[in-house]
């Protein structure tokens, strides 16, 4: 189920050049190439860098898609209406076209325009739950790995502070809180930039399937009256 789900929204990134290869062959032969998605509406790859400075995770995908999958309600919904969507794209027709055939096999089974859309949103607050619960995860490692490993470099740092005035005395218990404290602030800076990018990563993931579900939702609004 999850790689059905997954091929939904996920184009891999090895798939392309078959595609453009599809697509020269049948022109080399005078033929019409199958129609594919119109410019911008491509599914991304799950490698893909976004504008955020992050990329998109497959392990951020899988949580993702899990949560998606745990919450599919039962019956045709826009989960379904997205696989009416992609089994149609290679059917010469537009964009408007595949909305309203896709919308024709919904009717057929009592499903309304309002009702896919609502269930697309059902989708959407499912991912901003996901992005509530990570970020929560989020701030748990950082106050455990960045925070409480600061409040120990600054008190390193008062010691080496008070114990300078006793340099002769003191000098190898000095050195060897001081080494620490590099250690300390050398793992402090990896672990933000760990924190960071994981963020990042995450932000980027989520920030590829909200954009598709809710321009599926201006779609369903602007062919589907």
């Amino acid at each position: 189920m999850f790689e059905k789900l997954k091929s939904l929204f996920i184009i891999e990134e090895e798939e392309a050049p078959a595609r453009k290869k599809a697509a020269a062959d049948a022109q080399d032969a005078g033929k019409s190439p199958a129609a594919q998605p119109a410019a911008g509406q491509e599914a991304f790859s799950i490698a893909k860098s976004t504008g955020e400075g992050g990329k998109v995770r497959n392990k951020f995908i899988e949580v993702l898609f899990g949560a998606l999958e745990k919450n599919n309600k039962e019956g045709f919904d826009y989960l379904e209406f997205k696989q009416s969507l992609q089994s149609l794209e290679k059917m010469p027709m537009d964009e408007a076209t595949r909305y309203q055939s896709a919308m024709a096999m919904a009717k057929s089974l009592g499903v309304q325009r309002d009702a896919l859309i609502e269930s697309a949103r059902h989708y959407i607050s499912v991912l901003s739950q996901e992005e509530l619960k990570f970020k929560q995860a989020l701030k748990k490692q950082q106050d455990q790995k960045v925070t409480q490993r600061e409040k120990e470099l600054k008190a390193l740092q008062a010691s080496i502070a008070a114990k300078q005035k006793q340099i002769e005395q003191l000098k190898k218990e000095i050195e060897e809180a001081g080494k620490k404290a590099d250690k300390i602030r050398a793992s402090i800076t990896t672990e933000k930039q760990k924190i960071q990018n994981t963020a990042n990563d995450f932000m980027a993931s989520l920030k590829v399937l909200s954009d598709q579900i809710h321009s599926d939702v201006e779609k369903m609004k602007q062919y589907l009256k």
